[in-house]
């Protein structure tokens, strides 16, 4: 089982991997239930923050063990270790150098540069050759979108604009530009649909804010009578939460100045 890790170094993360793997146990006894023995799982942290792993790796190193009896009790307790793939302590060209196929490779390079490094758009054009691999493979083009898509997303500062530039540097080729054009489309897309999120959650807080106006309206009207123009312009001028104060205050106002505070009210 693969734990990506991406910030700092977890001090209990021997811990919370045999969390974890109780839980897949759990899950494959309550597919097979009456089994009496369960699967092998090797948790393998791939690691890839800031600085290098300096945390514990086995759950023994958490123990609050006496040192006198620590040679006693190990053996009653969980033992416990995983394996540690710590990015940050290996170059770009071990990692290049990994038996495994060339969309994985660059994975390993984006994981340990995209978030931090300051010339991230100079590694693309040093990532040449795993680049043009990736979209000479299986499934290139959205592989390579893939990767694209990735960066942007965990970096704020990065234009689109920059990274045709770089792309374009790199002379990958009409594929690669197509994928930059395809990114670009799904960008826009994205940001039209956020737009029309915003705008619908934005209608649905409005409609909310006027059902509270008209329901306050209607209350102090059958409690005091039609309120007047000041009260009417502060009612539609409020937001909800100070209507629902309001609406508080009405069940014990003996007047309408008691629940807005009167016509030169500051509040």
């Amino acid at each position: 089982v693969l734990f990506e890790h991406q910030s700092t170094p977890d001090d209990l993360a021997p811990f919370r991997i045999l969390a974890y793997m109780v839980r897949i146990w759990d899950r494959w006894l309550e597919k097979h239930p009456g089994s009496k023995m369960l699967p092998v799982v090797i948790p393998v942290v791939l690691y890839h923050g800031r600085k290098p792993w300096t945390a514990p790796t086995q759950l023994v190193e958490l123990l609050d063990l006496p040192d006198d009896m620590r040679a006693t009790l190990e053996p009653l307790i969980p033992q416990l270790s995983f394996v540690l793939d710590d990015l940050t302590a290996q170059d770009d060209e071990q990692l290049e150098r990994r038996a495994m196929d060339a969309m994985g490779r660059l994975a390993l390079l984006l994981f340990k540069h995209a978030r931090h490094s300051v010339d991230l758009l100079q590694r693309f054009v040093d990532w040449t050759d795993v680049l043009g691999q990736v979209l000479a493979g299986p499934n290139g083009l959205e592989a390579f979108l893939t990767a694209l898509r990735y960066t942007m997303s965990v970096r704020d500062d990065l234009e689109l604009q920059q990274l045709q530039h770089v792309i374009k540097r790199a002379q990958l080729g009409a594929q690669a530009e197509d994928a930059l054009m395809t990114l670009e489309q799904r960008l826009i897309e994205k940001g039209v649909q956020k737009g029309m999120q915003r705008g619908m959650q934005k209608g649905r807080e409005e409609g909310r804010q006027e059902g509270r106006q008209s329901l306050l309206k209607q209350m102090l009207t059958k409690r005091f009578g039609p309120p007047p123009p000041w009260a009417m312009d502060r009612i539609d001028s409020a937001a909800v939460d100070e209507i629902d104060i309001w609406c508080d205050r009405l069940l014990d106002a003996q007047s309408l100045a008691d629940v807005l505070g009167g016509p030169n009210a500051a509040d």
